[in-house]
């Protein structure tokens, strides 16, 4: 069998530059892309709360309005317009991995949530899920300066209940090491509910320069059965939990 062979010549002088947009229409769909419905959400206040140096982060669930409040004592945020800048991020990179920008869009989901408030420093934003159509959402400014960042999500009614508000923000804490503490009654003198990370067990351990331990974990009734830890989050990777599984085996 002959093969032949083509030589493509080009010339560079008849070359069309082609740029690189993304369509508006993909502002909508940002939720989408996201998915783990609230526990995602949780996730990125969490996360976002870590990255912010917070010491704590104090949650109040109100069943009446079906609002739920995240509030830190982390470093704020000077700007409200950097939340809704896709792909925008004001974080240190040299700290931070992968600071996307995208996070506060994985908060409105128009199934999930209704309207979410954000207060920081001398600001406070209002938004809708369909601010992703409009491309505008609304910045008060704020007599009170307020320390931290406080975020709330005004829930779709009955999206969830209290028990398994417990759950999904047990889940979404992960091991950040911060207090998390619930309240589920405004008036009154109910204690606050400690909400404690997960344990998980350290079957091997990997320390890694200027990224922190990552380790393998067991987990019951989930594939895959097992769950790469880094740091203080469990990682989505399937890839890097089977190279620790890998490594476990062949101890």
């Amino acid at each position: 069998m002959i093969l032949q062979t083509q030589t493509l010549i080009t010339d560079s002088a008849q070359a069309e530059i082609v740029p690189v947009t993304v369509s508006e229409e993909m502002l909508p769909e940002l939720p989408s892309l996201f998915g783990g419905g609230l526990a995602g959400m949780f996730s990125e206040i969490f996360q976002n709360s870590f990255r912010a140096g917070a010491a704590r982060v104090q949650v109040r669930w109100d069943a009446r309005d079906q609002s739920i409040v995240f509030e830190d004592d982390g470093c704020g945020i000077d700007d409200a317009a950097v939340l809704l800048n896709a792909g925008k991020s004001t974080w240190d990179r040299t700290r931070v991995i992968h600071p996307a920008g995208k996070g506060v869009f994985a908060l409105l989901d128009a199934a999930i949530v209704q309207r979410i408030t954000i207060r920081s420093r001398d600001w406070r934003l209002e938004a809708t899920p369909e601010c992703l159509h409009t491309r505008q959402a609304t910045c008060y400014p704020e007599t009170q300066v307020w320390v931290g960042t406080s975020v709330s999500l005004h829930l779709v009614e009955g999206v969830i209940t209290a028990t398994a508000l417990i759950e999904k923000l047990q889940q979404a804490r992960a091991l950040y090491p911060f207090a998390v503490t619930l309240r589920t009654d405004e008036i009154g003198d109910t204690p606050a509910t400690y909400i404690d990370p997960l344990a998980y067990p350290k079957e091997l351990i990997l320390r890694l320069a200027k990224i922190g331990d990552v380790w393998w974990a067991p987990r019951k009734y989930a594939y895959p059965h097992r769950v790469a830890i880094w740091s203080y989050a469990p990682c989505g990777e399937q890839s890097l939990g089977q190279a620790l599984l890998k490594a476990a085996s062949s101890r």
